[in-house]
């Protein structure tokens, strides 16, 4: 599990294109999973009001359907 049993964490921004809402800003949150090189897992949410967030909350909503 990573240098002295700790996980490794990565944080960031990135740019994801949808096809049918278009470009939206999100922050990820990546941390490698001990054990298993290569594997790790990632979360993405966008910052509180902005178009981003108003994207998913449209796509959380059409996956509610």
């Amino acid at each position: 599990m990573g240098r002295a049993g700790r996980a490794h964490v990565h944080q960031g921004h990135q740019a994801v294109l949808h096809p049918a809402l278009g470009e939206a800003a999100l922050v990820h949150v990546s941390l490698d999973l001990p054990g298993d090189d290569g594997l790790s897992t990632t979360i993405y949410k966008a910052d509180t009001d902005t178009a981003a967030a108003d994207a998913l909350k449209l796509l959380a909503s059409w996956a509610a359907t």
